[in-house]
């Protein structure tokens, strides 16, 4: 398959998708996955709705390397179709407070519709700062900086300002040096001034590292 996604033709669209249609009720993942690999090379819509399929199937199959594997396809398709249903898959980890794997949806999310994700996750985090929840804020900030888009920078600055303690302030400090972003320069100079006044070596070490 990976051959054939050199080729480009809607000829070799068609045989791939047959070949994907064969082998959806097959154990071989990997061989579904080459599949998808080079229709995403190719950027096929017509491979989103099986590869929706596929993603649910190895979701409740706990492969997490699959699942990966699904969501940079998602992102090299680049469609706009992909993206309800991330967000879909980003809300009903939200429901069911499982969203460990949230980062890397954010990251496919943030590939097609930056906005769109940077808009679902800040209104999540304001969710989760209110249940003072560092471990579930720890994941979204994450996630936000995975998104790869300098949008994502505001809601963590807004998120360290709103810092009540070490812990939190720690990871939005690791979720700015994640952007890479220019913007994130001048306030973390200030907090860095600020931790040498306080003396908080922790949190100082996390700034001039990001």
């Amino acid at each position: 398959p990976d051959t054939l996604s050199m080729i480009g033709s809607d000829k070799t669209i068609d045989y791939l998708l047959k070949f994907v249609k064969k082998m959806e009720n097959n154990n071989n993942i990997n061989a579904l996955l080459s599949a998808f690999v080079a229709l995403g090379k190719m950027k096929s819509e017509k491979a989103v709705i099986p590869l929706v399929k596929l993603m649910e199937r190895v979701r409740k199959s706990d492969n997490e390397m699959a699942f990966r594997n699904v969501l940079s396809i998602f992102g090299k398709i680049q469609s706009e179709k992909t993206i309800e249903p991330l967000i879909e898959l980003m809300e009903g980890m939200k429901r069911s407070s499982s969203y460990g794997m949230l980062p890397i949806v954010a990251e496919a999310l943030g590939m097609i519709s930056p906005e769109k994700a940077v808009n679902f996750l800040t209104d999540f985090m304001k969710e989760i700062e209110k249940s003072r929840s560092n471990k579930d804020l720890s994941i979204v900030l994450r996630a936000l900086s995975l998104v790869g888009s300098e949008m994502a920078v505001i809601p963590i600055l807004n998120s360290l300002e709103m810092c009540e303690d070490d812990e939190h302030l720690l990871f939005a400090v690791i979720g700015l040096r994640l952007t890479k972003s220019e913007k994130t320069v001048t306030p973390l100079i200030k907090l860095m001034e600020k931790m040498e006044r306080s003396k908080n070596e922790k949190i100082l070490r996390e700034v001039v590292i990001a």
